[in-house]
């Protein structure tokens, strides 16, 4: 089943929205944010961005993840607790460039106190903006480290 493509997002735009959407303070203090997105592109560089991206967000650059992919090696997700106390949920889908499914596209929700944000439906980011952004090692390790050893990874 093929998803419909509905809008096409820089990546660095959605962040500064994301960014702007925070500091505003609608929201509330931020306590979660999801992401899901589907990718041709290296999904542990994805990810890793936007773990990057929310420790600048949420002025915290370390904490905890766990990180699983499945059996066959075309889904992985997160999850990490950073110092400031906000969880991020993320999950990356590879497709090939056979397969019947939009790449690059992207689904975000962002849970405060006082509300939340979210974009949905079939959003397609721009990968070759997100693999130009640069990625923290630190990040991109743990990741891989969490994956292969199934245990959670603390980040400093």
């Amino acid at each position: 089943m093929s998803s419909q493509v509905t809008n096409r997002i820089p990546l660095t735009s959605l962040y500064k929205s994301v960014e702007q959407t925070v500091k505003s303070g609608r929201l509330g203090t931020i306590v979660s944010l999801r992401v899901l997105m589907s990718t041709k592109s290296r999904p542990v560089e994805q990810l890793a961005i936007w773990l990057e991206w929310t420790g600048k967000l949420f002025d915290s650059s370390t904490g905890k993840l766990y990180a699983s992919q499945d059996a066959g090696g075309r889904q992985i997700s997160v999850l990490a607790s950073l110092a400031s106390g906000a969880t991020i949920s993320l999950t990356a889908v590879s497709y090939s460039s056979v397969d019947d499914e939009p790449a690059n596209t992207l689904q975000l929700l962002l849970i405060g106190q006082h509300g939340i944000a979210r974009l949905e439906g079939g959003n397609e980011i721009d990968p070759a903006l997100a693999s130009a952004e640069k990625t923290s090692n630190k990040w991109t390790a743990a990741i891989e480290k969490s994956v292969h050893s199934q245990a959670a990874i603390h980040v400093d």
